[in-house]
């Protein structure tokens, strides 16, 4: 999860950038906001697969 979570905010800084290139300001405003999009629901992912009920395990044979 944490190389997802680094690799989306990496291609979100990329497209901030990018964005100069097309007649848009980039902002650095803009890419912390993003990073912290992406640490916020990096969170709420973890606390929800901690809160989820779990299969029993299978009892070997």
């Amino acid at each position: 999860m944490l190389v997802a979570a680094i690799s989306l905010i990496l291609l979100g800084d990329a497209l901030e950038i990018l964005q100069g290139f097309t007649g848009r300001d980039p902002d650095i405003f803009d890419a912390l906001a993003t990073a912290l999009d992406v640490i916020a629901g990096s969170v709420g992912y973890a606390i929800i697969g901690l809160l989820s009920p779990k299969p029993p395990a299978a009892e070997p044979h």
